[in-house]
């Protein structure tokens, strides 16, 4: 894709053919703008794990950090798909999100 920034759509993936990488990745061509993001966030979520590796509590304390301001702002909240729960450990409030059942 950067060596042909104007393929786009079916064009791109045609472009793609036996290129080494996934089918799934080869679909993803036709995308732009989507596959940049996609890529972007491989190498966070990489990051991500690395930090968590490297000192699990400051990464775990920065996750209800921003549980906490996501639910002061209204961001977070029990839909359909998930259950937020907030609960009190030790002299601490912990929020849990939880998948819903899907049956």
């Amino acid at each position: 894709m950067k060596a042909n920034p104007n393929v786009k759509g079916e064009a791109a993936v045609k472009a793609v053919g036996d290129q080494r990488g996934t089918s799934p990745s080869r679909g993803w061509s036709r995308f732009r703008r989507s596959w940049s993001r996609w890529t972007r966030r491989s190498t966070g979520r990489r990051s991500s794990g690395d930090a968590f590796l490297a000192d699990q509590k400051a990464v775990l304390d920065a996750v209800q950090r921003l549980r906490t301001k996501a639910q002061a702002s209204g961001n977070l909240k029990t839909t359909e798909q998930q259950k937020v729960v907030v609960q009190q450990q030790a002299q601490q409030q912990v929020i849990i999100i939880e998948p819903r059942s899907l049956t």
